[in-house]
């Protein structure tokens, strides 16, 4: 998608291909900067892309999701992280509804793998 002013229905707000950039550029600044690879955008929904694709991108976010949380709560991200799951507020903001067991527990177990595999301890 080239950068112009053509824009998506997101949340309930607009937003312009060239905002998306400018977000997509400041993110893998903060990226790079926190020894993270930078991102490219992705041309499919996620849904669509391959499990291998999909995988990489749940890598990535948790990778800067991680950090981000790094930096607001040095040395205490754990805590903080366990908030913000409690608090439901990115559930509402993303709009996403209340998962069933089967997906809590996929990605609990997600949660956990990248944990041993970073050494990262959410908890």
């Amino acid at each position: 998608m080239p950068d112009n002013e053509s824009s998506s229905e997101t949340s309930g707000s607009e937003v312009t291909v060239g905002d998306m950039s400018t977000q997509r550029n400041a993110l893998n600044h903060f990226l790079v900067v926190s020894g993270i690879d930078a991102i490219t955008q992705s041309k499919k929904m996620f849904s669509e892309l391959q499990p291998r694709t999909q995988n990489t991108h749940v890598t990535k976010a948790c990778e800067a999701v991680a950090a981000l949380l790094e930096i607001i709560a040095p040395g205490n991200a754990g805590a903080l992280w366990e908030a913000t799951k409690k608090s439901k507020f990115v559930d509402k903001v993303l709009e996403i509804d209340e998962l069933d067991n089967t997906e809590n527990i996929y990605l609990q177990a997600l949660a956990e793998t990248y944990e041993h595999a970073t050494g990262w301890d959410t908890r």
